[in-house]
């Protein structure tokens, strides 16, 4: 065989081998959420807003935490008290910004109850959700949806409770009193992943606002 006839043959072979085996590195690595950078995707408009990272005094911590509360909403209808967070920066595992719910893959809602106590202890009810934002507007989280209806269709019992109509979401009340309280006041908001938790607390931001200026955020039905 002539040597010119040799030099392509050999050459493709060896761009096969280099192929097969780079496809075969990617299969062998762990499975994994892909992250987009903060500097990499996101606008210029949300790495200045809601951005703890940058907060590196405690009075401005505090005010960036006042702000997630402020930015916080709770609609409520007759079948369903909806609730709307904004995300917020935070450093993934790898030292990068990211969107909290890319950080984050849970966020629990405690929610306690006003007007009503055993022994000086309210009723709580906590929401755990997955933490997931929207595809149109990745400054904003996905609402969760409180089934208001077939929550109240059941005993007021220290249990957790799940529901069709929100799907990946666990209710877990506790301090029961027999009765369903008709008015829940948001108390904290917990982000979770196993190696850490962020928390919004509504004391922290009462108390720096100051009840006559700070906003009550309540599910009520």
């Amino acid at each position: 065989m002539r040597t010119s006839h040799i030099f392509p043959i050999a050459l493709f072979f060896g761009f096969f081998v280099l192929g097969f085996s780079t496809i075969g590195d990617l299969f062998s690595q762990p499975y994994e959420v892909v992250k987009v950078s903060v500097d990499d995707r996101f606008p210029a408009a949300f790495r200045s807003g809601l951005d703890l990272n940058k907060a590196t005094k405690e009075p401005l911590k505090l005010a960036l935490k006042d702000q997630f509360l402020e930015k916080a909403a709770i609609n409520n209808t007759m079948d369903f008290a909806k609730i709307q967070f904004s995300q917020f920066a935070e450093v993934d595992t790898k030292g990068k910004k990211n969107l909290s719910c890319l950080v984050y893959d849970r966020v629990v809602v405690t929610f306690e109850a006003e007007g009503v106590a055993s022994g000086g202890v309210k009723p709580q009810l906590e929401i755990e959700s997955l933490c997931s934002f929207k595809g149109n507007d990745i400054t904003q989280m996905n609402e969760i949806k409180v089934p208001v209806a077939a929550l109240l269709g059941q005993d007021s019992k220290s249990q957790e409770y799940t529901f069709a109509e929100s799907p990946g979401v666990v209710f877990r009340m506790k301090y029961a009193l027999g009765d369903w309280p008709k008015s829940w006041f948001l108390k904290k908001v917990e982000f979770k992943s196993p190696q850490k938790t962020h928390t919004f607390s509504t004391d922290e931001y009462m108390s720096a606002k100051g009840p006559e200026k700070a906003r009550h955020l309540f599910m009520r039905w």
